[in-house]
C-alpha cells in the first residue's frame, strides 16, 4: 500500500454506483464529534475507467428488486480482462442480506477470466454500510496477488527446511487464520472482528458543510436528503470529494446508502460523479455528483435547490423542475433527480500539471474534450495517453491569446474606452 505496488484492479458495482468509492466520509459538525470520522479515508485504488457496473438491485429487506443481468456481468468481465486487470472487486448493494448475486458474479469471472483474483464484498466484510465494506474489499483485491506470492514463498521455504506443521497467521486480535484463508481474503489481517458485527453507523448532529436538497414529511416520519460538495481547492491542494449523499432525521444521519434506505422510505437509484463537474484551476475542485432517489411513500416535499438542478420525474419518465423552497405533494414511485455542483478550483487551469490532468481523465473527473478546451491538454481519446507535443503547442496558443486579450484591455483602458 505504501509503495502503491499492488495489483491492477477493476471493480464491478451495482448499476448507478460505479464511482461510489470516489466520495470520502467527512467529520461531524458538533464539537463533541470532531474526533469521529465516518469511516476512514479511502484512496481509490482502481482507475475510473476500470470501474464497471452491472444491472441488479436488492432492497433493504434483502428482497431482489432487479434480478442479476448475467449478460451485463459477462460484458463487464470481458472488458476488464481486455484491460489486463489482475484482480476484481465485486461490490453490490445489500449483498450481506442477499449474497447470491455477488457469488454468481464470482462464478462468471471464474469462467470468463480464470486468472483474476476475485474479492467478493459479502465474503470480505459481511456487514451493512457499503462504503466501509467496499473500501475493505478494494484493499483486499489490491494486495491479494502479492500476499498470495508471499504466502506461497513462505510455505515453500518452511517445507524445504523440514517444517511439517500448519502455517497460521495471527489476526489483529490474536485469532489464527490459515494460509488459505489469508490468500483468499487478506483483509482478515486488517480489521478486528468487532467491525464486522457493526450493523449501524447512525451519528448525531449533521456533517460539516451538509446541504439540504429535499425535506420530506411522510406524516409518520420526517427526514432530509442532502449532499456535501467537498472541500474547495486551495493553493497546493486539490479539492477532495465529500459525502455525496446523506439521509438525516431530527437527531441522526446516515451517509451510507444501505443505512439510509434501511431507516427511511427512500430508494437511491443512482449516485455518480459528474464528469466535467469539477471546479477548474491549477488545483481543481471536487467533482459534482448526480443523486437520484425514488420516494416510497406519499410525502410532502420541500426542495432547497440553491445552485443545484432539481427535477421531479414521474414513473413514465416525464420530468419537471422542482421549485426552490416550494412545497408539493409527491406520490410513491416518483423520482427526484439532483445534479449538484462540486467545489471551486484555485488558479489558472493552464498552469495545472499535465500529468495531473491526465490522471483526472483516467479517474473520470474530466473528459478528453474538457482537458483540451479548459486545461490545454491533448489526450488520445482511446488510450488517454498524453500527447506531449500537441499539449505544448496548445498551451502556447492559449497563453498567447490570453496575453493578447490582456494587452487589448489595457489599451482600451488607457484610451478611455
Amino acid at each position: 500500500m505504501a509503495t502503491r505496488s499492488g495489483a491492477r484492479i477493476g471493480t464491478i458495482a451495482t448499476k448507478g454506483f460505479r464511482t461510489r468509492l470516489v466520495f470520502q466520509p467527512v467529520k461531524c459538525s458538533h464539537a463533541a464529534d470532531q474526533s469521529s470520522v465516518l469511516g476512514g479515508s479511502v484512496s481509490v485504488l482502481a482507475d475510473g475507467h476500470l470501474m464497471t457496473e452491472v444491472t441488479e438491485r436488492v432492497d433493504a429487506q434483502g428482497t431482489v428488486v432487479a434480478p442479476l443481468d448475467e449478460e451485463s456481468v459477462v460484458t463487464a468481465v470481458r472488458y476488464l480482462k481486455k484491460q489486463q486487470v489482475e484482480a476484481i472487486a465485486v461490490l453490490l448493494l445489500f449483498s450481506p442480506l442477499h449474497p447470491q448475486h455477488e457469488l454468481r458474479v464470482g462464478e462468471i469471472i471464474a469462467d470468463e477470466f480464470p486468472g483474476a483474483h476475485v474479492a467478493v464484498s459479502s465474503a470480505v466484510l459481511p456487514s451493512l454500510g457499503e462504503f466501509k465494506r467496499w473500501s475493505t474489499t478494494l484493499f483486499s483485491a489490491y494486495v491479494a496477488p502479492k500476499v498470495s506470492s508471499y504466502v506461497a514463498g513462505l510455505s515453500r521455504t518452511l517445507s524445504e527446511n523440514g517444517f511439517g506443521g500448519e502455517l497460521l497467521f495471527a489476526g489483529p486480535e490474536g485469532e489464527a487464520a490459515t494460509a488459505e484463508a489469508v490468500v483468499d481474503n487478506p483483509a482478515l489481517l486488517l480489521h478486528p472482528n468487532a467491525s464486522v458485527a457493526a450493523e449501524d453507523t447512525a451519528l448525531s448532529g449533521v456533517p460539516q458543510g451538509f446541504r439540504d436538497l429535499l425535506a420530506v414529511d411522510t406524516g409518520a416520519a420526517r427526514y432530509r436528503v442532502g449532499f456535501h460538495p467537498g472541500q474547495a481547492a486551495r493553493k497546493g491542494c486539490d479539492g477532495s470529494p465529500g459525502i455525496s449523499f446523506a439521509v438525516a432525521t431530527a437527531d441522526s444521519f446516515w451517509t451510507d446508502v444501505e443505512h439510509g434506505e434501511t431507516h427511511c422510505p427512500v430508494v437511491v437509484d443512482e449516485l455518480l460523479l459528474l464528469e466535467d463537474g469539477e471546479g477548474a484551476g491549477e488545483y481543481r475542485g471536487a467533482p459534482g455528483v448526480c443523486v437520484e432517489v425514488t420516494l416510497q411513500a406519499a410525502v410532502e416535499l420541500t426542495s432547497y435547490s440553491g445552485d443545484d438542478e432539481l427535477l421531479l420525474c414521474a414513473p413514465e419518465g416525464v420530468c419537471r423542475p422542482l421549485r426552490a423552497k416550494g412545497r408539493q405533494q409527491v406520490l410513491p414511485g416518483e423520482r427526484c433527480v439532483a445534479r449538484c455542483k462540486g467545489s471551486d478550483g484555485w488558479g489558472n487551469p493552464l498552469d495545472r500539471a499535465v500529468t495531473q490532468v491526465q490522471q483526472d481523465a483516467i479517474a473520470g473527473y474530466v473528459s478528453v474534450k474538457r482537458a483540451r478546451e479548459v486545461y490545454g491538454v491533448a489526450l488520445n481519446p482511446t488510450t488517454l495517453e498524453l500527447l506531449c507535443d500537441a499539449t505544448l503547442k496548445l498551451r502556447e496558443q492559449r497563453r498567447a491569446k490570453a496575453r493578447k486579450r490582456a494587452h487589448s484591455q489595457i489599451a482600451r483602458q488607457a484610451s478611455g474606452h
